[in-house]
């Protein structure tokens, strides 16, 4: 494993915050090089690969929103608390997590030029929400709309990158539970709030 794609950054507002879950990423990207199809990611010079998280308690305002980014045969993982105002909305949580990840998605494209970017989320209906035409909730209207305007921002500015949205899969699924760059999104999502306790994969 080379010195460059072990390379993890993060943007948080204390960084501090998040130390105690950096400790683990090492065993959490020896796992992902471990996995064949991650490892692919990995390395694959014309993908950048997403994997996005949210972590949200009834009990706060606010909600931890990460994500891990692969590029070039490097691992990034960034996140940053939110505004809630939607308290035990989860759809709404992973929708912010999508907005963090197309954010993280147009810095990265300055520097490089992968051939397409697809983006991991916990939402399952991700794919329906950006069809359909009524949505039960205002605010699912709102957020789609800014899905959508980031979306055109990537298509106008980079045409040759291709970017599509995947829903990563179920908590039962081996490939969600053995997944370890979606991994250490979700941890330092939970971190970001405080409901981080130690987790190994």
């Amino acid at each position: 494993m080379s010195e460059k794609s072990m390379k993890i950054e993060r943007d948080v507002r204390d960084v501090s915050e998040v130390r105690e879950v950096e400790a683990i990423y090492p065993a959490l990207l020896k796992q992902a090089y471990a996995t064949p199809s991650l490892r692919q990611n990995i390395l694959n010079t014309s993908m950048v690969s997403i994997y996005c998280d949210y972590s949200g308690h009834l009990a706060h305002d606010e909600c931890g929103v990460a994500c891990t980014l692969t590029c070039d045969g490097s691992v990034y993982v960034q996140g940053r608390r939110e505004g809630y105002p939607y308290p035990g909305d989860s759809v709404y949580g992973e929708l912010l997590a999508v907005i963090f990840s197309l954010e993280n998605l147009l810095i990265t494209l300055e520097t490089h030029r992968p051939k397409f970017a697809i983006i991991y989320t916990d939402y399952s209906r991700i794919a329906k929400f950006l069809q359909q035409v009524h949505l039960s909730k205002h605010h699912y209207e709102l957020i789609r709309e800014r899905i959508l305007a980031i979306l055109a921002e990537v298509k106008v500015k980079y045409p040759d990158v291709a970017v599509h949205m995947k829903y990563i899969g179920s908590n039962r699924s081996s490939n969600r539970r053995n997944h370890a760059l979606h991994h250490m999104a979700h941890l330092t999502a939970r971190k970001l709030i405080g409901l981080y306790q130690k987790e190994m994969p």
